[in-house]
């Protein structure tokens, strides 16, 4: 899945995860309006695309610091694949979230695809970029802390120059 360059795939699966959640979202909580859906949906997929972009360019750029062979595109193609886990939200949506919007089995619902979906990321990070479990499972954590850290230092100086001021 690495060297092929199959971004039609990963494409399709960034558009039946987005899917999966804007019916999530849409259904048992009054949704989004029939005026506004077409331009959620475009926003929601072009977000959904961009951060995929700069998720998998991170992971790369750590794959290849640790000095595993592999590509950012392969990375994208990865991430678009494991996607599709976010298109089984949309039976759930219709058999549970419109009968009881906000019960407990909606959260359980998304815990257990979330994990299940980490599972599968870092599976095929580990068979694409041929490294060990536990390198894949921190290329995709890294960018998450990266970004936590960018926010801690971000409080921090707005912080400091509050205190500073006064």
């Amino acid at each position: 899945m690495m060297t092929d360059k199959k971004f039609g795939l990963g494409f399709f699966g960034y558009f039946t995860g987005t899917i999966g959640i804007f019916v999530w979202n849409s259904i048992g909580e009054g949704g989004v309006s029939a005026y506004n859906i077409i331009l959620v949906f475009i926003l929601a997929f072009c977000l959904n695309i961009l951060l995929a972009i700069l998720l998998s360019a991170i992971i790369n750029f750590f794959m290849d610091v640790t000095g595993s062979q592999g590509s950012a595109t392969g990375t994208f193609i990865i991430l678009g694949v494991s996607d599709f886990m976010l298109g089984i939200l949309i039976p759930f949506a219709i058999l549970f979230r419109a009968a009881s919007p906000g019960s407990l089995l909606g959260g359980l619902i998304i815990f257990f695809i979330s994990v299940f979906r980490l599972i599968f990321v870092v599976y095929l990070l580990h068979v694409g970029y041929k490294c060990s479990i536990f390198k894949a499972i921190i290329a995709y954590i890294f960018p998450f802390l990266l970004g936590l850290f960018i926010t801690f230092v971000f409080i921090v100086s707005i912080i400091t120059s509050i205190v500073t001021s006064i």
